[in-house]
Parts: C-alpha cells; structure tokens; sequence
C-alpha cells in the first residue's frame, strides 16, 4: 500500500499542475491536511517538506505554504553527452565503449529502502553496479538501487549479461524518460573513499591521476503514481562527462 504522504503529494502536484494551485497561491495548512485525508502531523509536515525540497512550494513562517512563483516545478531538459573527450586540437577523440555489469542482492540500506517506499525493509533491496569504459579508460562507477520484486533471477542473469535495467523491469519505456529529480556535485576522492578502493582495484584501467574531482550524481526515477523506481548514484570522470540542463 502506498504511503499517505505520497498520496498527499501526488494530489498536490496534480492540483499544481492542472491550475487548481496556480503560481503564488497559498495551499492547504498542516492542519487543513490532518482533518482532509486523516492523517497525523508528522505525515502532514513530510509530505509538504518534501515539496519544498523538490521545488514545487515554499513555505513562510507564520504565513502559510505558497505554491512557487518561480516554477521551479516546470519540467527541465537535463542533457548528458558521455563518453567523450577533447584532444589537444580541441576534436573530440574516437571513443571505443563497453561496461561491465554486476548485481548485489545482499546489502542493507534502511535510508535507501524507505526511499523505495520500504521503509520496514521487508523486500529485498537490490544494488545493479556497472563500471563504463572508454578506450579501456573506467570513466563512471554507477550503482541503481531498486527493490527485488522487479527483478526475478533470470532478469538478473541477463542485467549481468549486459541487458538494459528498463527492459528487465518491464517498464513501459525507457528508466531516462520518466520524471527525475537530478543533484550533482564535484567531489573530491579524498570524500569518496570507497570509489577510490574501487578505482586502486582496476589499477591502469582507472587514471584519475589527472582528476582529483569527479561528478557525483544522485537520480531519483519516479514513476506514474509518483512512486520512487530507482535510485541512482554514479561517480563519473571529468574528462569524458558533460552536463547541459535547459529550460523553457
């Protein structure tokens, strides 16, 4: 069963977004939230925080919550261009690519099963790790977390293999186009020390000699009912991945 305070914002959201709430406007209370849908005040208060936090409200003390006027909520083109990198002559070299994919179904993560919508970890929680290539360069360390009721053990063999995470989870189309919420930051290896065990493990394949910073990428993929699908972390080298977010 789906969490109320999910409920309560995919509710809101609609309302935004078909102009029930327009830009500006005030939304219901905490108050006004525990009498309509029955809920407590924590369920309450994490619902509208967490809107907060994806850019659809803003909230004033003593004022109420508003919905934003700046719209940060209207949707945004987020454009990867990866694997390339530029020669001294500033042409993009010829790039050559492969990964190398492996699944972990034993580990524990209460923050990012609760993410999921598990938050008493009853199901297993399943980490798809994959190492991307070019020119025998390791340039992104990626892991996707998602719960095992996706995936049964022949979908696993064949993520191994080297199929694609949205055909094995029998998405309606592809895990990129659904919506996203994206952060990315520079980080220092000195900040990620398990991402420089992994690169010392690889030995040449991973020069990052001249990169002491990588981007630290989280996704978080929802679906239609605006339920977590995955959640994606990846370490990506500075030389062969670049960024480009427009919007309208």
């Amino acid at each position: 069963m789906q969490p109320k305070y999910q409920l309560i914002k995919q509710e809101i959201v609609k309302a935004i977004e078909n102009g029930t709430f327009k830009p500006g406007m005030r939304i219901y209370s905490e108050g006004e939230l525990r009498v309509k849908y029955g809920v407590s005040n924590t369920t309450a208060v994490r619902a509208l925080n967490e809107l907060v936090s994806e850019g659809y409200l803003v909230r004033r003390q003593g004022d109420g919550t508003f919905v934003r006027r700046n719209l940060n909520h209207q949707k945004a083109w987020f454009s990867e261009f990866s694997p390339f990198k530029l020669d001294a002559s500033g042409q993009r070299e010829r790039i050559v690519e492969h990964t190398v994919t492996t699944v972990n179904q034993n580990i524990t993560n209460a923050d990012i099963s609760t993410l999921l919508g598990d938050p008493t970890e009853s199901q297993q929680l399943i980490c798809v790790h994959q190492v991307a290539y070019a020119n025998d360069v390791a340039w992104k360390f990626q892991d996707r977390y998602l719960l095992g009721t996706y995936l049964d053990r022949s979908a696993i063999e064949r993520l191994t293999a080297g199929s694609s995470l949205s055909r094995e989870m029998r998405l309606d189309r592809n895990l990129a186009d659904y919506p996203t919420q994206t952060h990315v930051n520079v980080e220092s290896l000195d900040q990620l020390p398990m991402l420089q065990e992994e690169i010392a493990t690889l030995g040449q394949t991973a020069n990052y000699a001249d990169a002491p910073a990588v981007f630290h990428l989280t996704k978080t993929f929802y679906g239609p009912a605006h339920q977590v699908l995955v959640y994606l972390v990846s370490n990506n080298h500075p030389a062969y991945y670049h960024i480009e977010i427009l919007t309208d």
